[in-house]
């Protein structure tokens, strides 16, 4: 199972670099002429759907905890600088830090929702690619 990052690019290259891994496996001892696979670019876009598939979730607990985190410590350094904090003001610092959590939650899914569709335009990419050199060797 492939792993989900949100914004590293470094998982582009290593699944690019596993295509160009298997075109050399596949190539012959004679005038290292590489023969087609269509396998491996199957293989690829699937793994671009099985990211894209959790991409959403795993943005928005990224930002949603990342959100959470910011938030609250510095409804802290607030609790902390003031001598007496009544009920309400620490009520509306709870209400304050959720309300920025949700938020966070929301921009996090919005990320997640166009960084999947990229993924799955280049997932459709790649089966173009795909039937059309099948296409064209019949």
């Amino acid at each position: 199972m492939a792993n989900y990052p949100l914004a590293d690019s470094g998982s582009v290259c290593e699944k690019w670099s596993q295509v160009l891994v298997a075109c050399r496996e596949n190539q012959t001892e004679e005038g290292d002429v590489t023969t087609y696979d269509e396998k491996v670019l199957q293989q690829y876009a699937d793994d671009l759907y099985q990211q894209a598939k959790w991409i959403v979730v795993m943005s928005a607990l990224r930002y949603g905890l990342a959100v959470f985190l910011v938030s609250f410590g510095i409804s802290m350094m607030v609790a902390n600088s003031q001598k007496q904090v009544s009920t309400d003001s620490a009520n509306s610092g709870v209400i304050l830090v959720l309300f920025l959590t949700v938020l966070g939650i929301a921009v996090g899914v919005d990320a997640g929702r166009r960084k999947a569709f990229m993924l799955k335009l280049q997932a459709q990419q790649i089966l173009c690619q795909r039937q059309t050199e099948l296409n064209t060797r019949k």
